[in-house]
């Protein structure tokens, strides 16, 4: 029998074809039977001839089988990882370094802490302040303003400024006697010369002499004038007298007429009676000084010099607003960190709150450390060495609170973090993925990676 011939098809031309991208293969259907998981498991087993290095293993086929049927996506859960997990250490490695940073600044191993600032607080600061220089020691001073010292100031008579001078021309000559020396002047008058411009060559010959007086014209009300002189140190010793030696300038411009004699201050120190020329009292061998503004007769002062009160303080303020941060982020992040260390932090403040309580530090509903500067305040000035000996001996708060931040950056993120995204690492485990391998370091290498382009670096002092 005569086979019938095949139709042959005739070709195809390329715009008839069908990309390759766009065909569709056929759909499997998805597996997700437990037996044949577990058999996959058992098949590879069965074929491993041997183990790589350190005991490392690979995946195998029905693992990974697993890990598609029973959990998300992997890019899914690296992208979780990645910006939940590492942004939450990440800021728990910043947190952490504040608080040792402002612990360190209390710590009794730092030469230059807040406590070794010294400083003057004075009870009433309109009479006295002071300041003081390292080594100069603390003390408790008593005083007494009964008067300040002064310079003495002369004050001409009131003149229409652009009224010509009652002088006639010619060359008036003025004697000035200062505590430096005394000197002739000259003044030269001319005819039509006003009030204002022979008082300016007069202030102009006095500071011309460098005698220690300052001469200068004064201006009270629109086209008067009137010439001031002014001693340039207070006390009796520097008072001056103007004379005059040919012709009455002196008289006429009113330039003799003191206003303020020169005078010196006279004050009680812890009961003696002191007169200086000025005000400014030199103590602890020249690392103290006291600075008298007004007189306060009859009213007694004290002037406390030690340990910088507001240094001390706003070192602690800050110390307290970085732990209330540091608790704040764990707080925000609890779904990510570990519930042991959340715990842990917990119980250090409450195991602290019996100290700090003696300082005004106290706990509020959210178990966040709270300052009473006040309260501090008070403390600190009643007993300057029990606030140091609790917040900055060597078991104080600042350095127990700073071993114990130290002690986060430096701990491995397997501590800190979640179990479930941070596992521990354990040298016999099988697969290491890239959580374990980050669980094995520590958060310094987050801490310092942010911290080194800010130029901040933390020394441990505990």
């Amino acid at each position: 029998m005569d086979r019938l011939p095949v139709p042959r098809r005739a070709p195809l031309d390329s715009d008839e074809l069908e990309p390759a991208s766009n065909r569709q293969l056929p759909r499997l259907p998805v597996i997700s039977d437990k037996t044949l998981v577990e058999a996959l498991t058992k098949s590879t087993e069965d074929r491993a001839g041997h183990e790589l290095p350190f005991g490392a293993r690979l995946p195998s086929a029905a693992q990974l089988v697993a890990q598609a049927l029973s959990g998300p996506p992997p890019l899914l859960l690296q992208e979780q990882y990645q910006q939940q997990v590492g942004q939450a250490l990440s800021n728990l490695a910043l947190a952490a370094g504040s608080v040792a940073a402002a612990a360190s600044a209390l710590s009794p191993n730092n030469a230059f802490n807040a406590f070794q600032q010294v400083g003057v607080v004075s009870s009433d600061p309109a009479v006295v302040t002071g300041i003081a220089t390292a080594g100069s020691g603390s003390g408790r001073y008593k005083i007494v303003v009964e008067g300040v010292a002064a310079a003495q100031e002369n004050l001409g008579q009131l003149l229409p400024a652009d009224a010509p001078i009652a002088l006639p021309a010619g060359d008036y000559k003025v004697e000035l006697r200062t505590r430096i020396g005394g000197r002739t002047i000259t003044v030269d008058i001319e005819d039509g010369d006003s009030h204002d411009l022979a008082l300016n060559k007069f202030a102009a010959a006095v500071n011309h002499a460098n005698l220690g007086v300052l001469a200068m014209l004064v201006r009270p009300t629109t086209g008067t004038v009137q010439i001031a002189l002014t001693g340039n140190e207070t006390g009796a010793g520097s008072a001056f007298s103007l004379t005059d030696y040919k012709g009455s300038l002196v008289r006429v411009s009113g330039a003799g007429h003191v206003v303020r004699p020169a005078h010196d201050v006279i004050y009680r120190l812890n009961g003696v009676r002191t007169i200086s020329p000025t005000n400014v009292i030199v103590l602890g061998r020249g690392k103290v000084q006291l600075a008298l503004h007004r007189a306060a007769p009859g009213v007694e002062l004290t002037v406390n010099v030690g340990p910088d009160q507001l240094a001390v303080a706003g070192a602690v303020a800050h110390l307290i607003e970085a732990l209330r941060l540091l608790r704040q982020i764990i707080r925000d992040n609890a779904r990510y960190l570990s519930k042991a260390f959340a715990s842990d932090c917990s119980a250090l403040l409450e195991r602290l709150q019996p100290a700090m309580s003696e300082v005004g530090i106290s706990l509020d509903a959210n178990g966040d450390p709270v300052l009473d500067r006040a309260e501090f305040a008070g403390v600190f000035d009643d007993r300057p060495g029990y606030a140091e000996q609790v917040i900055g001996s060597p078991n104080g708060l600042a350095p127990t609170i700073g071993r114990f931040a130290a002690d986060i950056v430096s701990g491995p993120t397997s501590r800190l973090g979640a179990p479930e995204f941070v596992p521990a690492v354990s040298l016999s485990s099988g697969l290491v993925t890239p959580q374990q391998l980050l669980a094995s370091h520590t958060l310094s290498a987050l801490l310092y990676a942010q911290l080194f382009a800010q130029g901040l670096f933390i020394n441990s002092l505990f």
